[in-house]
């Protein structure tokens, strides 16, 4: 949501750098927030993301996730993965890396 995409970016430094271990393509600043929403919602439209086990010890942390949501056919769809990154000295995510397994994802 909208909502979400500025709840990301506010927590963003501006020299942020998310990188997706599937992906050659990396991500940088406030614009590659939106980039990576876009293509996140364009190919998982509908999903929503649960977390839990947030691991932070001041400057890096650690966090798993699930990606749940309704395929067309009306079967559920569920993918676990993980997030990690460090902080910068402000507060906010300097570097976001997330890592799951491609098997079982459409191209």
């Amino acid at each position: 949501t909208p909502e979400t995409i500025a709840a990301m970016i506010t927590g963003a430094h501006p020299d942020i750098r998310f990188t997706d271990v599937n992906s050659a393509n990396v991500h940088e600043g406030h614009e590659g927030i939106r980039t990576i929403s876009r293509l996140a919602s364009s190919r998982q439209s509908g999903g929503a993301i649960a977390y839990d086990a947030l691991l932070f010890d001041g400057r890096n942390w650690s966090i798993r996730w699930t990606l749940s949501r309704t395929l067309d056919d009306g079967s559920a769809f569920t993918r676990r993965g993980a997030s990690a990154g460090r902080v910068a000295d402000d507060g906010r995510v300097i570097e976001h890396t997330d890592y799951w397994s491609k098997a079982g994802f459409a191209d």
